[in-house]
Protein backbone atom coordinates (compact mmCIF):
# COMPACT_ATOMS: atom_id res chain seq x y z
CA UNK A 1 0.00 0.00 0.00
CA UNK A 2 1.20 3.52 -0.91
CA UNK A 3 1.61 6.33 1.75
CA UNK A 4 -1.52 8.54 0.52
CA UNK A 5 -3.69 5.20 0.51
CA UNK A 6 -2.37 4.64 4.09
CA UNK A 7 -2.69 8.03 5.12
CA UNK A 8 -6.21 7.84 3.51
CA UNK A 9 -7.15 4.78 5.16
CA UNK A 10 -5.83 6.41 8.62
CA UNK A 11 -8.00 9.19 8.40
CA UNK A 12 -11.06 7.47 7.35
CA UNK A 13 -10.47 4.96 10.26
CA UNK A 14 -9.84 7.92 12.75
CA UNK A 15 -13.64 9.88 11.62
CA UNK A 16 -15.36 6.19 11.96
CA UNK A 17 -13.93 5.62 15.53
CA UNK A 18 -14.66 9.31 16.15
CA UNK A 19 -18.84 9.25 14.94
CA UNK A 20 -18.36 5.44 16.22
CA UNK A 21 -17.93 7.00 20.09
CA UNK A 22 -20.20 10.55 19.54
CA UNK A 23 -23.06 7.68 18.35
CA UNK A 24 -22.36 5.62 21.56
CA UNK A 25 -22.68 8.53 23.62
CA UNK A 26 -25.91 10.30 22.61
CA UNK A 27 -28.09 7.17 22.50
CA UNK A 28 -26.84 6.63 26.32
CA UNK A 29 -29.37 8.87 27.80
CA UNK A 30 -32.22 6.92 25.80
CA UNK A 31 -34.02 4.27 26.38
CA UNK A 32 -36.27 1.36 24.82
CA UNK A 33 -39.88 2.66 24.71
CA UNK A 34 -42.16 2.04 26.13
CA UNK A 35 -42.08 -0.27 29.26
CA UNK A 36 -46.07 1.11 30.47
CA UNK A 37 -47.07 -0.86 27.08
CA UNK A 38 -46.16 -4.17 28.33
CA UNK A 39 -47.55 -3.47 31.78
CA UNK A 40 -50.53 -2.42 30.29
CA UNK A 41 -50.40 -6.11 28.26
CA UNK A 42 -49.83 -8.00 31.33
CA UNK A 43 -52.51 -9.79 33.40
CA UNK A 44 -53.34 -8.44 36.77
CA UNK A 45 -52.16 -11.37 38.69
CA UNK A 46 -48.89 -10.47 36.96
CA UNK A 47 -48.68 -7.31 37.85
CA UNK A 48 -49.86 -7.68 41.22
CA UNK A 49 -47.34 -10.32 41.70
CA UNK A 50 -44.40 -7.62 40.13
CA UNK A 51 -45.74 -5.13 43.20
CA UNK A 52 -45.50 -7.55 45.76
CA UNK A 53 -41.99 -9.16 44.68
CA UNK A 54 -40.76 -5.03 44.50
CA UNK A 55 -42.28 -4.65 47.75
CA UNK A 56 -40.92 -7.17 49.32
CA UNK A 57 -37.12 -6.40 47.84
CA UNK A 58 -36.76 -2.82 48.61
CA UNK A 59 -38.19 -3.42 52.14
CA UNK A 60 -35.52 -6.20 52.67
CA UNK A 61 -32.59 -4.67 50.90
CA UNK A 62 -33.06 -1.11 52.72
CA UNK A 63 -33.58 -2.76 56.34
CA UNK A 64 -30.36 -4.79 55.22
CA UNK A 65 -28.60 -1.97 54.14
CA UNK A 66 -29.41 0.49 57.33
CA UNK A 67 -28.44 -2.31 59.64
CA UNK A 68 -25.24 -2.59 57.95
CA UNK A 69 -24.92 0.86 57.27
CA UNK A 70 -25.48 1.58 61.11
CA UNK A 71 -24.22 -1.35 63.35
CA UNK A 72 -20.82 0.91 64.13
CA UNK A 73 -22.69 3.86 64.84
CA UNK A 74 -23.13 4.90 68.60
CA UNK A 75 -27.09 5.80 69.36
CA UNK A 76 -26.63 9.61 70.03
CA UNK A 77 -29.48 9.41 72.53
CA UNK A 78 -30.94 6.77 74.99
CA UNK A 79 -34.47 5.58 73.28
CA UNK A 80 -35.27 2.87 70.80
CA UNK A 81 -36.03 5.67 68.36
CA UNK A 82 -32.68 7.41 69.06
CA UNK A 83 -31.15 4.09 67.58
CA UNK A 84 -29.42 4.88 64.05
CA UNK A 85 -30.86 1.80 62.23
CA UNK A 86 -34.56 2.97 63.46
CA UNK A 87 -33.72 6.56 61.98
CA UNK A 88 -32.71 5.34 58.91
CA UNK A 89 -35.34 3.15 58.14
CA UNK A 90 -37.97 5.69 59.20
CA UNK A 91 -36.76 7.44 55.90
CA UNK A 92 -37.83 4.35 53.75
CA UNK A 93 -40.67 5.16 51.18
CA UNK A 94 -44.28 4.58 52.04
CA UNK A 95 -45.51 1.43 50.71
CA UNK A 96 -47.82 0.49 52.49
CA UNK A 97 -50.95 0.72 50.48
CA UNK A 98 -49.52 -2.80 49.01
CA UNK A 99 -51.31 -4.20 46.27
CA UNK A 100 -53.46 -1.31 45.27
CA UNK A 101 -50.36 0.35 43.87
CA UNK A 102 -50.40 -1.47 40.76
CA UNK A 103 -54.14 -0.29 40.20
CA UNK A 104 -52.07 3.16 40.29
CA UNK A 105 -49.14 2.23 37.88
CA UNK A 106 -52.22 1.12 35.69
CA UNK A 107 -54.26 4.32 35.62
CA UNK A 108 -51.07 5.91 35.22
CA UNK A 109 -50.62 4.16 32.01
CA UNK A 110 -53.92 4.40 30.82
CA UNK A 111 -54.52 7.98 31.86
CA UNK A 112 -50.88 9.26 30.15
CA UNK A 113 -50.03 7.37 27.26
CA UNK A 114 -47.24 9.77 26.46
CA UNK A 115 -45.58 8.89 29.70
CA UNK A 116 -45.41 5.14 29.07
CA UNK A 117 -41.64 5.26 28.82
CA UNK A 118 -41.46 5.64 32.54
CA UNK A 119 -39.96 2.87 34.24
CA UNK A 120 -42.33 0.92 36.26
CA UNK A 121 -39.83 1.37 39.57
CA UNK A 122 -40.03 5.27 38.53
CA UNK A 123 -43.39 5.24 39.39
CA UNK A 124 -42.85 3.12 42.29
CA UNK A 125 -40.37 5.50 43.59
CA UNK A 126 -42.68 8.47 42.79
CA UNK A 127 -45.52 6.85 44.61
CA UNK A 128 -43.60 5.36 47.65
CA UNK A 129 -42.48 9.37 48.03
CA UNK A 130 -46.36 10.53 48.51
CA UNK A 131 -46.36 11.97 45.28
CA UNK A 132 -49.99 10.97 43.17
CA UNK A 133 -49.84 9.81 39.57
CA UNK A 134 -50.91 13.60 38.42
CA UNK A 135 -47.50 14.96 40.34
CA UNK A 136 -45.92 12.21 38.73
CA UNK A 137 -47.29 13.24 35.52
CA UNK A 138 -46.82 17.06 36.02
CA UNK A 139 -43.13 16.15 36.77
CA UNK A 140 -41.95 12.99 35.54
CA UNK A 141 -38.54 11.49 36.84
CA UNK A 142 -37.35 11.51 33.39
CA UNK A 143 -37.97 13.05 30.10
CA UNK A 144 -41.42 12.16 28.64
CA UNK A 145 -42.14 10.56 25.13
CA UNK A 146 -43.53 14.09 22.83
CA UNK A 147 -45.35 12.50 19.91
CA UNK A 148 -47.81 13.53 17.16
CA UNK A 149 -49.11 9.74 16.59
CA UNK A 150 -51.55 8.69 18.80
CA UNK A 151 -50.68 6.14 21.51
CA UNK A 152 -51.37 2.24 21.20
CA UNK A 153 -54.91 1.60 22.44
CA UNK A 154 -54.69 -0.75 25.29
CA UNK A 155 -57.83 -2.52 26.86
CA UNK A 156 -58.08 -2.03 30.84
CA UNK A 157 -57.89 -5.18 32.35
Amino acid sequence: MNRPSRRYLATVSAILVMFLGLTSSLTWAQRECCEGDSWLKWSAERRDAYIVGYIQGYYGGYTHGCEEGTKHVPASQPGVESFPVNQCIDQRFDYTKGIDLSKDITKFYQRYPENRNLLIKEILEELGKGKSIEDIHSNPPFPTVKSSKRPPKVEPS
